[in-house]
């Protein structure tokens, strides 16, 4: 065999073993994003006891489901699977920590009545899955940033009025006591500070930083000393500024589980945060004050969620 021939023959080995490699990494990475996409059809329950000595005995067992950032119900199915993943919980309440609609979804549908496209209400469809949820438990929430959508007419918008007439609790920088047997627990609410910009009572505040300091003063003022507290707050990012506070247990949501999760290093980017944020999801805790950051349901960008599956959190009080 000549030397041509031989140099032929090593050449159309590389290229052979090459092709094997490409095609199986072309194998492997389809994979992978079929494991994403079956991921992300599935919602995940994450549980958290919190064990505290001022957590009444009343209260002990007492069950939360927190869903935060859905980001507007886009199906009936979707709605009947979130549902059934609540329900199958059996919570004593429900908390929504911002972001139930999504601004873009939510003014498409505005312009889909508006053109006549549609004759359906905007929000509707997540309408009809949280008065399903009011039929049985009691729903409390506070705005997330997408809620400004909701803020051109504050006191008339039709889904806001909706939401108060099926009885979901509004929390927006006010507060309840939960009692049980003749013992209590608070549960207080600040709204997304960027929801403010219309609030005359918020102007003097230029920053988000101020605004959350101003409300965390507000609704902690309407506590009782020496009780357990809980906050609902849509950002976790200013957890700093929520520890200075005589609250227990903060719930949050908005940094989407970082959207993309890597192996080792956690969440990838965070609306607030930046790339590689601090505050992505789980348990976080600093002296007294605990907060868990709920990854969410739904999706604002055109980005997947990768490696980060939607997510309920259930919370159980437990006393000492």
């Amino acid at each position: 065999m000549s030397k041509n021939s031989k140099n032929r023959d090593r050449t159309r080995k590389r290229k052979g073993k090459g092709l094997k490699v490409f095609f199986l990494l072309m194998c492997l990475i389809g994979l992978l994003f079929l494991g994403n996409h079956l991921l992300n059809q599935q919602i995940f329950v994450t549980v958290y006891e919190i064990e505290d000595e001022k957590i009444p005995e009343a209260f002990d067992g007492y069950r939360i489901a927190q869903v935060t950032d859905v980001h507007s119900i886009r199906s009936v199915d979707q709605a009947d699977y979130l549902y059934a993943k609540i329900t199958e919980q059996n919570p004593d309440a429900v908390v929504i920590t911002g972001d139930l609609v999504d601004s873009k979804y939510y003014t498409q549908e505005q312009n889909d009545l508006e053109t006549g496209v549609s004759d359906k209400m905007p929000g509707q469809d997540t309408l009809d899955f949280v008065k399903r949820l009011t039929e049985k438990y009691y729903v409390y929430f506070v705005y997330g940033n997408h809620e400004m959508v909701l803020l051109d007419d504050v006191d008339n918008n039709p889904f806001k009025v909706a939401m108060e007439d099926m009885g979901v609790i509004f929390l927006n920088n006010t507060g309840v006591e939960i009692s049980k047997d003749e013992e209590s627990i608070y549960l207080l609410g600040i709204q997304d500070p960027a929801t403010l910009y219309k609030d005359s009572d918020y102007v003097e505040y230029d920053t988000h930083s101020e605004r959350i300091n101003a409300m965390m003063t507000e609704v902690v003022s309407l506590k009782e000393e020496n009780f357990y507290t809980i906050v609902l707050s849509h950002r976790p990012e200013y957890f700093k500024e929520y520890v200075k506070y005589d609250v227990d247990l903060l719930l949050t949501g908005h940094a989407h589980g970082g959207q993309v999760r890597l192996p080792f290093i956690g969440g990838l980017y965070a609306p607030g945060q930046g790339f590689f944020p601090e505050y992505t999801n789980g348990l976080l805790e600093q002296d007294s004050t605990s907060m868990i950051i709920g990854r969410g349901i739904g999706n604002s960008v055109e980005i997947p969620r990768i490696f980060n599956p939607p997510e309920i959190n259930m919370i159980i009080l437990k006393s000492q």
